[in-house]
């Protein structure tokens, strides 16, 4: 389609969002949080790693619909990360 009816990314056109990081932050504890702006929609969105046995970085692509909000700031989104990184392994998991 051309003009104001082209699809967008987020429309369902099949097209990655274009994201660019910005700022990434790395915890002793074996996590890690990119955060990425997203040029077309002027957001922030936070990508979530876990450090796992081999010792490779493991995208947690489930956390990031559950810990990312569509944040506006710059500071915001990188507070939001640093707080993910920094929590203790035991807010994780629900006690039975």
């Amino acid at each position: 389609m051309k003009g104001p009816y082209k699809k967008t990314a987020k429309q369902g056109s099949g097209e990655k969002p274009k994201l660019r990081l910005v700022h990434t932050i790395n915890h002793d504890n074996g996590r890690t949080a990119k955060v990425y702006r997203d040029t077309e929609w002027n957001e922030y969105r936070i990508k979530y790693y876990q450090r796992n046995i081999a010792g490779k970085l493991q995208y947690l692509n489930k956390s990031d619909r559950l810990f990312s909000e569509r944040l506006r700031s710059k500071q915001d989104a990188v507070d939001v990360a640093e707080f993910w990184c920094n929590r203790p392994e035991s807010i994780y998991y629900a006690q039975a």
